[in-house]
C-alpha cells in the first residue's frame, strides 16, 4: 500500500438533509447521495492528466465539473485507469436516500438504543433487515408522517406514525418473520414514548437528534454528514489508526462545513465513550486526528477528480435503479471498474441501500 497523506474530498446529489424530500419522496429527483475521496500522491501531475482528458474528450469548461459529463461516462474511465495504474486509493459511499430515512426511523423509532449491545453485529444486522423491509414496502404516507414529525419536532406527528406504522404491520399475515420482528419492537418503543413523552423534553422521543447551521437553524438526517464520518472511519482503516499526518480537503461547504467538523470530533470520541461499532470495513477506534479543511474547487485538481467521480456514481445509480432502459456498456464498464471494493484497504464503493437494489446493481 502507498503512503498517501492527501485526500480530496466532493459530493453530488445533495440536497440538503433528508427532510426535504417533497410530496413524492422523490427529494428533487436526486434519491441517490454520494461522496467520494481520492488518495492523491503528485496534485501537479493530476492536473496535467485532467487537462489532457479534457482535450481528448472535448471538454470546453474553464473548471472540470461532473455535471459537464454527463455524456462523456469514458472520461470517467480514463480517470479512474489513471489513478487504478498509480495505486492511488479511490473511496466512494453511495446512499439512497429512502433507505437512509427508513434506517433512521429503525434507530430512533422502532429499535432505539440502550447500551453497548447496540454495537453488536447481530443488532445492527437486525436494524439493517428491518430498514430493508421498510424501505421496500412501507407507504410513503408513513415516511412523511415522520418526516413532519422531525419537522415540527412534533411528539403528536411521532404518536401518528406509530399509529400508522403499527396498523400497516397488522395488514401482514404473521409467516412473514421481519413484521412480527419489526411489529414486537414498535410496540414496545410505543409503551416506552407514550410513558416518557410528557416527562420531559429532554427524553426520548423518536425522533433523530438534529444538526444545528452555523444561523442555529437544525438539519435532520443529513447523508453527507454520515457519508464523511464512514470515509474518516475508512481510512482509519487503511492508516493502521495512523491518520494524525493525513490532510483531509473537503469541497467548500457554506452551510454544512460547521456541522461536518462537529461530526468529525464525535466519531474522534467514540473510543473514549466505549462506544465503538463493530464493522470489518471500517476502523471507529481513533486514537489520532487527521487535518480537515474545505477548500474550493477551481483550479485543485484533487476536488475536480473527486466530483467527477462522485457525479459519474451518483448518476450510474440513480439511472440504473429508475430509467427503464439497460445501461450502456461503457457506464456500467466504468462502474464497475470503480464499485470493486478492498475491505482490507477500504476502497471501492460502500452501497448503502437495500439488498435488491445492491442485486439490480
Amino acid at each position: 500500500m502507498r503512503p498517501i497523506e492527501h485526500y480530496y474530498l466532493d459530493e453530488s446529489g445533495s440536497t440538503g438533509d433528508l427532510i426535504n424530500a417533497g410530496d413524492a419522496l422523490d427529494f428533487a429527483k436526486q434519491p441517490i447521495f454520494t461522496l467520494a475521496c481520492l488518495g492523491i500522491d503528485d496534485l501537479e501531475a493530476l492536473g496535467y492528466e485532467l487537462e489532457r482528458l479534457k482535450k481528448v474528450h472535448k471538454v470546453q469548461s474553464p473548471e472540470l465539473k461532473s455535471k459537464s459529463l454527463r455524456n462523456k461516462p469514458c472520461f470517467a474511465a480514463d480517470l479512474i485507469s489513471y489513478l487504478n495504474k498509480r495505486d492511488l486509493p479511490i473511496m466512494i459511499e453511495i446512499v439512497e436516500k429512502r433507505f437512509f430515512i427508513c434506517a433512521t426511523m429503525v434507530s430512533c423509532l422502532i429499535l432505539p438504543a440502550v447500551g453497548p449491545v447496540d454495537l453488536e453485529p447481530c443488532t445492527m444486522f437486525i436494524r439493517k433487515v428491518f430498514a430493508e423491509f421498510l424501505c421496500d414496502y412501507m407507504p410513503d404516507g408513513i415516511i412523511q408522517n415522520y418526516i413532519e414529525a422531525c419537522d415540527g419536532r412534533s411528539l403528536a406527528a411521532v404518536g401518528q406514525t406509530y399509529d400508522h406504522l403499527l396498523s400497516w404491520l397488522n395488514t401482514f399475515p404473521q409467516a412473514y418473520q421481519a413484521v412480527a420482528g419489526i411489529k414486537r419492537f414498535t410496540e414496545d418503543s410505543q409503551s416506552d414514548f407514550l410513558a416518557l413523552s410528557g416527562e420531559s423534553t429532554n427524553d426520548w422521543n423518536g425522533l433523530p437528534i438534529p444538526d444545528d447551521s452555523k444561523a442555529g437553524n437544525p438539519f435532520w438526517i443529513l447523508p453527507n454528514l454520515s457519508s464523511f464520518t464512514n470515509i474518516y472511519a475508512r481510512l482509519n482503516l487503511r492508516h493502521g489508526g495512523q491518520i494524525g499526518k493525513l490532510k483531509l480537503f473537503h469541497d467548500e461547504q457554506t452551510q454544512f462545513d460547521q456541522i461536518i467538523r462537529s461530526g468529525k470530533l464525535a466519531a474522534e470520541k467514540l473510543a473514549s465513550a466505549n462506544s465503538v461499532p463493530k464493522l470489518a470495513h471500517v476502523n471507529y477506534s481513533f486514537s489520532q486526528s487527521a487535518r480537515l479543511d474545505f477548500i474550493r474547487s477551481d483550479n485543485n485538481p484533487g476536488i475536480q477528480a473527486a466530483d467527477v467521480l462522485a457525479g459519474f456514481a451518483m448518476r450510474y445509480v440513480q439511472d440504473a435503479l429508475l430509467c427503464p432502459s439497460p445501461m450502456t456498456e461503457p457506464c456500467r464498464a466504468t462502474f464497475q471498474m470503480l464499485r470493486r471494493f478492498n475491505a482490507a484497504e477500504a476502497t471501492g464503493c460502500n452501497l448503502l441501500m437495500t439488498a435488491k437494489r445492491v442485486n439490480k446493481l
